[in-house]
């Protein structure tokens, strides 16, 4: 069985599902807990791994998913410091909706799609942080500037050859120089 287009993409921008373990503990006061990531809701199309469970010593308090903001609700309020659970998770920098959108709106064009992430990573420095830190790895933000740079004309070029000339509506604003 071959790997869908999206999971391609994930694959292509070294966005990877990663395996956490965070215990949240109670404060007496809350009842929901925000995660350090976005849970994949298990059986998704990308899901490689995908599952978010949690394993709550309190049979009272069952546990939700909010899998689009990574919030776990109980249906009670813990006491101050006792151990909410374990929550184990998987997470990504991008959600399976977004790796959908960039497929849909470039055609399930691998590389169209690719060069539209490095660019909404080069614009947004949120998630060009938590893609280029990983695993919470201290990183050098021009240096991640530099590499997405580095790739964007990298794939530039090569969509270029592809195509012959610059895709979409860029090739037609390409043309309009010889009509001025």
């Amino acid at each position: 069985m071959g790997i869908s287009e999206a999971q391609a993409l994930r694959r292509s921008i070294g966005d990877l599902h990663h395996r956490e373990v965070e215990v949240p503990t109670g404060d007496g006061v809350a009842s929901a807990f925000q995660l350090g990531g976005f849970p994949i809701a298990s059986g998704t199309g990308q899901s490689e791994a995908g599952s978010a469970t949690l394993v709550s010593p309190f049979g009272n308090l069952t546990a939700s998913w909010n899998f689009n903001y990574g919030l776990v609700a109980l249906n009670g309020v813990p006491s101050a410091n006792s151990a909410v659970g374990t929550a184990v998770y998987y997470h990504s920098v991008f959600s399976d909706e977004e790796i959908d959108r960039y497929m849909s709106a470039n055609s399930d064009d691998l590389q169209l799609a690719t060069l539209n992430v490095v660019q909404d990573l080069m614009g947004d420095a949120w998630k060009r942080a938590k893609w280029a830190a990983g695993a919470g790895i201290m990183y050098d933000d021009s240096g991640a500037m530099k590499r997405l740079q580095d790739w964007y004309n990298t794939i530039w070029q090569a969509i270029r050859d592809d195509y012959g000339t610059t895709p979409g509506p860029l090739a037609w604003s390409e043309t309009q120089a010889d009509y001025v």
